[in-house]
C-alpha cells in the first residue's frame, strides 16, 4: 500500500495530500514527543459530520515503521486485516487505500442466508466508538511492552484515551480491538447455550437471531462492551426480518436498472449514428434516472452512496460525451448534484470538460455561491471540492477578497488554507494575523506558512524552532531531530499538499488501478 493510503485511508483527503516524497532521514524512534493532530470535518449526513485527525507526519512515520517492524512478532500482517478475525466484515484493497467494493455484495448474500436460518437481524452500533478506546486495552493480552501503544498516543497529543481517526494505523489498532469483543461475546453466546450467529464491520454488529432470544443477546452485548469501557448507541439498535431488510437493500438495485437502461438507449442511439439516421446521443438520459431515483431514497447517507458512486463506477467512466446532446434541463440537474453531493467533483470533469455550459460565467456564479455557502456550515470537504473546481475554471481571482478570505480563516479548514497560502490567495494582513497564532494544530499551515514566506524562510531554524516543533518536546535530541527533519524537507521544497493541477492525474490513476484489479 502507498503510504500516502496508510496516512490517510478511504476518505478524498488522501488525493490532496502526498507525503511520500518527503525526506525521512531524520525520524528516529524513540525521540519524539506528543504532537497534536489536525482536524478535518467531512459530512456525515446533511447536519452532522465525522471529524478525522490527521497525525503529524513526523509521529506517524515514526508510528508506522514501529508498528510494520513490530506486528509480525504477535503474527499480525500489516496487510491482512481481514484474518484477524472470521466475524469480521472488513476486506481491504490494498492497493487503493479504502474498503473493498465486492465485499458488500458477498456480505449481502450471507445476511440474506442468515435471515433464512434465523428470525431476524440484529444490528448494533457501538457508541463513539474511537473516542472512547482505552489504548493500554488494544495490546495488554500480546506483549508486556509497556510502552508499545506510545507510537499511539504520541499522535494524539499524548491521549491514551481514544484514537484518531482516519489513518491505516488507528484503524488497525481499532480492529484489534473489535477482535476482542468479538472473542469474548462469542464466549459468552456459548457459555449461554444462545443460538445465534453474528460478524462485524468494525463497531457496527451484525447479529441474527431467533425473536425469543433476542433480548438476552442485546444484553450480553451490553456486558461484554461494559468490561472494555464501551456501550452500545442505544438510538442506532436496528431490527431485521428477511423482507424489512430486502426493502431497505435498494441502491445496488437502482444502480443496475439506470445501467441497463442507459445502455440500452445508447446502443439504440449510437447505432442510428452509425447510419446516419440521427446525430446526437443523448449520453446524458442518465442525470434523469437519478433525481427520480433520488426521491425513492429517504436517508442522505444512502443519497450520497447512490449518487457518488454511480459516478465513480466503471459504466459512467467508459461513457464517451463527444457526440452528446446537451438538454436545458441537464445544466440545473447536473448543478443540483454537485451542490447536493459536491464529492462527484472529483469525478465528472468529462461532463465539466465536455459542454460549454459549465465554463459559462453563470456557471462559475453558481460554484461561487456554493462555495461562499459552505464557507459558513462545517464541512471542510465540500469548501476543499469548491474550491478545487473554482480552480480548475481559473476562477480564484473572483474569490480573492477580504471578505472570503477573513471566512477561510474562521473555517479552521487547516488544508483549505494551506491552499490559500500556496496559491498566493491570501492578501499580506491575512498572512500576519497566521503568524501571530500560537496553536500546534496549524502545523501544516505553518508549514506552508514558512515555505512560501521569504523572511520566514531565509531565518529557516529560527521559523521551525518557532513554529513546528512541538511544546513537549524538552529533550534537546528530540527537539534537534524535528528541526532536522523540517530543515531537509523545507530546504528542498518538498511539497506536502498535491497541486490542484495535478489532482486529477492522481484520481485517474487511481480509477485506473482500481479497474485493472477488478478485471483481473
Amino acid at each position: 500500500m502507498r503510504l500516502n493510503y496508510y496516512y490517510n485511508f478511504k476518505n478524498t483527503i488522501r488525493f490532496f495530500m502526498d507525503i511520500e516524497g518527503l525526506d525521512f532521514t531524520h525520524i528516529e524512534q524513540n525521540k519524539s514527543s506528543w504532537t497534536v493532530p489536525f482536524k478535518f470535518r467531512i459530512k456525515k449526513d446533511d447536519k452532522n459530520f465525522r471529524t478525522l485527525q490527521i497525525p503529524n507526519i513526523y509521529n506517524f512515520k515514526l508510528a508506522f515503521d514501529y508498528y510494520k517492524s513490530k506486528f509480525p512478532e504477535f503474527n499480525y500482517n500489516f496487510e491482512k486485516l481481514e484474518e484477524l478475525d472470521s466475524h469480521k466484515r472488513m476486506e481491504i484493497s490494498y492497493n487503493l487505500g479504502e474498503f473493498k467494493e465486492n465485499s458488500y455484495d458477498k456480505w449481502e448474500l450471507v445476511d440474506y442466508n442468515q435471515l433464512i436460518n434465523y428470525d431476524l437481524l440484529i444490528r448494533c452500533d457501538i457508541k463513539s466508538f474511537y473516542n472512547h478506546i482505552y489504548t493500554h486495552y488494544i495490546f495488554e493480552d500480546v506483549t508486556d511492552e509497556k510502552t508499545i501503544d506510545k507510537p499511539l498516543s504520541h499522535m494524539n497529543n499524548g491521549r491514551t484515551g481514544g484514537i484518531i481517526m482516519g489513518n491505516y494505523i488507528s484503524l488497525f489498532a481499532a480492529e484489534l480491538l473489535s477482535k476482542k469483543i468479538s472473542i469474548r461475546f462469542e464466549e459468552e453466546i456459548e457459555n449461554s447455550n444462545l443460538d445465534c450467529y453474528f460478524s462485524y464491520f468494525s463497531d457496527d454488529f451484525y447479529i441474527f437471531a431467533f425473536e425469543n432470544d433476542k433480548t438476552k443477546i442485546i444484553n450480553l452485548f451490553d456486558e461484554v462492551l461494559e468490561e472494555f469501557g464501551l456501550e452500545k448507541n442505544e438510538i442506532k439498535v436496528e431490527f431485521y426480518d428477511y423482507l424489512t431488510y430486502t426493502c431497505n437493500d435498494v441502491i445496488e438495485k437502482y444502480w443496475k436498472i439506470i445501467t441497463r437502461k442507459s445502455k440500452s438507449q445508447q446502443f439504440s442511439q449510437n447505432t442510428k449514428i452509425a447510419l446516419g439516421k440521427l446525430k446526437y446521443n443523448n449520453n446524458l438520459f442518465f442525470t434523469n434516472q437519478l433525481i427520480y431515483r433520488l426521491n425513492k431514497l429517504d436517508d442522505y447517507r444512502k443519497k450520497r452512496v447512490f449518487i457518488v458512486n454511480f459516478f465513480k463506477g466503471e459504466f459512467f467512466r467508459n461513457i464517451d460525451f463527444s457526440r452528446t446532446y446537451f438538454n436545458d434541463y441537464n445544466y440545473h440537474q447536473i448543478l443540483y448534484l454537485i451542490k447536493e453531493f459536491p464529492e462527484i467533483i472529483l469525478y465528472i470533469d468529462k461532463i465539466l470538460n465536455s459542454f460549454e455550459q459549465f465554463r459559462s460565467e453563470d456557471f462559475i456564479n453558481q460554484i461561487i455561491r456554493f462555495y461562499e455557502r459552505s464557507l459558513l456550515l462545517d464541512f471542510h470537504d465540500e469548501q476543499l471540492y469548491y474550491y478545487y473546481l473554482l480552480h480548475m475554471l481559473s476562477a480564484t481571482d473572483k474569490i480573492k477578497n477580504v471578505e472570503i478570505n477573513k471566512k477561510v480563516l474562521e473555517s479552521k479548514n487547516y488544508v483549505l488554507i494551506s491552499y490559500y497560502i500556496k496559491n498566493s490567495m491570501f492578501f499580506n494582513c491575512e498572512i500576519d494575523t497566521i503568524k501571530n497564532y500560537d496553536d500546534e494544530s496549524y502545523w501544516l499551515v505553518y508549514y506552508y506558512l514558512i515555505l512560501y514566506d521569504k523572511s520566514l524562510f531565509d531565518d529557516l531554524e529560527n521559523s521551525v524552532r518557532k513554529f513546528l516543533i512541538p511544546s513537549s518536546a524538552k529533550d534537546e535530541t528530540i527537539k534537534n531531530s524535528y528541526m532536522n527533519f523540517y530543515k531537509d524537507n523545507l530546504t528542498q521544497k518538498n511539497e506536502i499538499l498535491v497541486s490542484l493541477d495535478k489532482i486529477h492525474d492522481v484520481i485517474e490513476e487511481y480509477f485506473k488501478i482500481k479497474y485493472s484489479k477488478e478485471k483481473k
